[in-house]
């Protein structure tokens, strides 16, 4: 077991792993989400100013995942559920700006499915820096 004194690997991870949030812009305007251990989605409820903040909830709370929102909110505890409405001004509050985000998969997980990802952002970022 080592010098952790806990057996759930997810603790673990959260205590030996430091978060670095330094690429995040305007994180105190983030909406975060997590799924559970047991697979239920939850909003995090509190603001999150900092990568210590969001440390101890995670170490509390345990999670498979993190997300984080790619829009940023004048108030992103008020954010729930999307509806129907498309507009900048939602129940959820009011919507600042917007992130442009990829999500690059391969499955299933594997040593060479990271590279294959590696080498699909890497086609990606040079299509966009031939665009200009």
């Amino acid at each position: 077991m080592g010098i952790n004194s806990t057996s759930d690997p997810l603790e673990i991870f959260y205590k030996d792993n430091a978060l670095d949030l330094s690429v995040i812009s305007d994180l105190s305007h983030r909406h975060f989400r997590i799924v559970s251990s047991h697979g239920q989605f939850l909003k995090i409820k509190d603001r999150i100013n900092n990568s210590d903040q969001l440390n101890k909830k995670l170490l509390t709370l345990r999670p498979k995942d993190v997300y984080y929102s790619t829009s940023t909110y004048l108030n992103p505890t008020t954010v729930g559920p999307r509806g129907k409405e498309r507009s900048i001004l939602t129940k959820s509050g009011i919507v600042m700006k917007n992130d442009i985000s990829f999500d690059l998969d391969r499955e299933p997980l594997s040593i060479r499915n990271l590279e294959e990802v590696r080498k699909d952002c890497k086609k990606l970022i040079d299509f966009m820096d031939d665009k200009g």
